[in-house]
């Protein structure tokens, strides 16, 4: 359920994602678990775990020559999810934001600082939530809201430029954990204050 809030429209950037398209190729990447259409017709894209050690890594920013954030500019970063089976932690999707590699100081091969978002504190198995990092969200879709707890590795100055901002599940959930995601957006202090909503469709 959607809000009433109305927006500039230049401050708002939609897009959607619809399962099997070649657009989805980018966003799911190296993910070991594929999506499903719910079977009770749910909206969102329904990842289940079937294997151990399998996980989905979606990609839903990527820096690019016209589109560049640094850390600072990160307002807000949230999702619209459904944890189904809740066994333990590892039952949860999180958030993962990479920054770009620099000349020294790299907490990783490809990345020089990455910071995790968990969400923290009583998650009831089948609620449709919308966790977030940072600060609550601007678009609200009239569910619980759940704070995710940030821990870093490396400096995450921010001055950093953002690589990628991902939301991710756990490898060592347990086989039949399952997630569905069906909407992300991200809101910035940039000077545009983008505002952006990207749906998942089945």
């Amino acid at each position: 359920m959607a809000n009433n809030t109305t927006y500039p429209l230049n401050f708002i950037h939609n897009s959607q994602y619809k399962i099997g398209s070649p657009a989805t190729t980018a966003i799911k990447a190296d993910s070991t678990i594929q999506p499903e259409a719910d079977l009770d017709d749910r909206e969102g894209w329904l990842f289940r775990q079937t294997a151990l050690g399998n996980k989905f890594n979606l990609y839903f920013y990527g820096s690019t020559a016209k589109e560049k954030l640094t850390l600072a500019h990160l307002k807000s970063y949230s999702a619209v999810v459904s944890v189904d089976k809740y066994d333990n932690t590892a039952s949860l999707p999180f958030f993962v934001i990479y920054t770009k590699l620099q000349a020294s100081g790299n907490a990783g091969a490809w990345y020089h600082s990455k910071i995790v978002g968990m969400p923290t504190g009583y998650i009831a198995q089948g609620e449709k939530i919308q966790i977030y990092l940072k600060n609550p969200p601007i678009h609200k879709f009239g569910y619980r809201e759940v704070k995710c707890i940030e821990t870093r590795e490396g400096e995450a100055k921010g001055a950093e430029e953002i690589l990628y901002m991902t939301i991710q599940s756990d490898s060592g959930s347990l086989v039949g954990s399952q997630i569905l995601i069906s909407d992300f957006m991200y809101d910035t202090y940039h000077a545009e204050n983008i505002h952006r909503i990207t749906k998942l469709i089945s």
